[in-house]
């Protein structure tokens, strides 16, 4: 902090900062005075005005002075209704919005949904990766999740049973150390192979000659097009696949809606032999159970789009890790329930597992 308000006596010609470190600096009088900036870009829009951060944005500018002289600009790849109508908070009327067609380039783009058991999305992400390491000589991978937990988990997995289709395989998540950070992003960047993603890496992150890119789970429709935009940039070729168990096929409407070249796929029948291959390491339980708490309120988020009851989020989210070797369901407080919304719902992994076979 020392060290950052020293280097803001002599102001900067361009200040990079998160809302939160630069309201700190901005508490300093000093800083705040000589903090006249004639341009302030939101990066992310979508996100710095949600109410996580709007509260911090807000404060930020109010405290900076000039502001009758200030250019705002704001970039976004989601502009929802909900984006536009906070936004117009934070400019001067008669703003002009600018519509940069970004989606036009997925022409290029072999989009599928897959279809599979909800047990057995781990196995078709090694099936997928596999299929695509045969056809494309260098492959460059990056694969989407719904939780950090879940990434931690597959990754753990996919280490403890290598293949050739990703014999080269990174982790890159938001808070992740930043040294190991640096470096995975590095050597995937010039070298390729299978990158295992949190929502972060769609965000802000550019990789060329990205030949694939594979979404875990039920994305709203301006995530799913903003993932698939990470390949085919250019005019080059590209792929992308969304894994959907069954129980997430009503929110097949919506995507298609979004991307009417979206092509639904069956998935084959899963062989035995193709868990184990797949087997959750023995040492990795808790790290299941941390998946399945993580996802519960992924999923939560997306039931009225499924068509979800709580006890379905809760037989979902199970099948899941039910089915990559977690031994049973663990039981979550009532407390931390009533907080998700899912009062009422039974954890008994007998049961569970009947409902999810039916």
């Amino acid at each position: 902090m020392r060290r950052d308000l020293q280097m803001l006596k002599d102001p900067p010609a361009i200040l990079v900062a998160t809302p939160g470190r630069l309201l700190d600096l901005l508490s300093n009088p000093e800083v705040a005075r000589n903090f006249a900036v004639q341009t302030v870009i939101l990066d992310e829009a979508d996100r710095l005005l949600d109410p996580g951060f709007a509260p911090d944005v807000k404060k930020i500018l109010r405290t900076m002075p000039g502001v009758d002289n200030r250019r705002t600009l704001l970039f976004t790849a989601t502009v929802t209704d909900e984006v536009r109508a906070v936004a117009k908070n934070f400019m001067r009327p008669g703003y002009e919005y600018i519509d940069a067609p970004e989606h036009a380039g997925h022409a290029n783009i072999m989009q599928s949904a897959l279809l599979c058991g909800p047990s057995d999305v781990h196995v078709e992400l090694a099936r997928t990766l596999k299929s695509h390491a045969s056809l494309v000589n260098r492959p460059k991978v990056m694969v989407f999740f719904p939780s950090t937990a879940l990434l931690d988990l597959y990754y753990a997995v996919f280490k403890a049973h290598p293949d050739p289709a990703w014999s080269t395989l990174y982790a890159l998540y938001g808070k992740m150390e930043p040294s190991k950070r640096v470096r995975a992003e590095s050597a995937f960047r010039e070298s390729g192979g299978v990158l295992f993603g949190s929502d972060a890496v769609g965000r802000g992150m550019d990789f060329k000659g990205v030949t694939l890119v594979v979404q875990i789970g039920f994305v709203p429709a301006d995530t799913y097009q903003q993932r698939v935009g990470r390949t085919g940039r250019a005019g080059a070729a590209g792929q992308a696949v969304i894994l959907l168990g069954r129980d997430e096929a009503k929110g097949l409407d919506k995507l298609k809606a979004a991307a009417p070249a979206l092509e639904v796929l069956q998935a084959q029948p899963v062989l035995e032999a193709e868990r184990k291959a797949l087997a959750l390491p023995p040492a990795q339980q808790k790290e299941a159970e941390a998946a399945f708490r993580g996802l519960l309120g992924a999923n939560k988020s997306h039931a009225k789009a499924l068509g979800l009851a709580p006890q379905g989020i809760v037989d979902a989210v199970a099948a899941r890790l039910l089915g990559m070797g977690m031994a049973k369901v663990p039981h979550i407080s009532d407390a931390t329930l009533k907080k998700m919304g899912l009062t009422g719902v039974s954890f008994d992994t007998d049961a569970i597992k009947a409902r999810v076979a039916a």
